[in-house]
């Protein structure tokens, strides 16, 4: 990861520890498909996607990548994002879209990460008070 995507993911994070709004993007869906056992879909439930505790979740897993040196491996990535989520109990689409957008963050940077989605998915969210 170059320097400049270090710097630009350590201000959005000091944004965000720091309690002030991050622009983001919408993450999740307010639905998910129900399927069974064959992975045939039956139909869709409506979900509630915490955005906060999802963006928090992405916030660690940036946290966490930036204190890789080198390149840094998905397999890994992955199996460290997962276990955040779980530690969070995040659902399994919060995870999966923390996961994503941290990702595409440690390689392109938060603003490019960001670009390319319709206006009405960016929001502006701010941290929850830590206990």
């Amino acid at each position: 990861m170059n320097d400049l995507i270090q710097d630009e993911l350590r201000g959005v994070l000091s944004d965000w520890t720091g309690g002030k709004q991050v622009r983001s993007i919408a993450l999740g869906h307010p639905v998910r498909e129900l399927k069974d056992h064959n992975g045939k879909v039956l139909g869709e439930e409506r979900h509630t996607f915490r955005q906060k505790v999802a963006l928090e979740c992405v916030f660690r897993l940036i946290e966490n990548g930036l204190e890789v040196e080198g390149p840094i491996d998905f397999a890994w990535f992955h199996d460290m994002a997962e276990e955040t989520g779980r530690g969070m109990q995040l659902s399994a689409e919060e995870t999966g879209a923390a996961i994503s957008l941290a990702w595409v963050a440690l390689h392109r940077g938060w603003a490019r990460a960001l670009t390319g989605h319709p206006d009405h998915q960016y929001i502006s969210v701010t941290r929850e008070a830590q206990a």
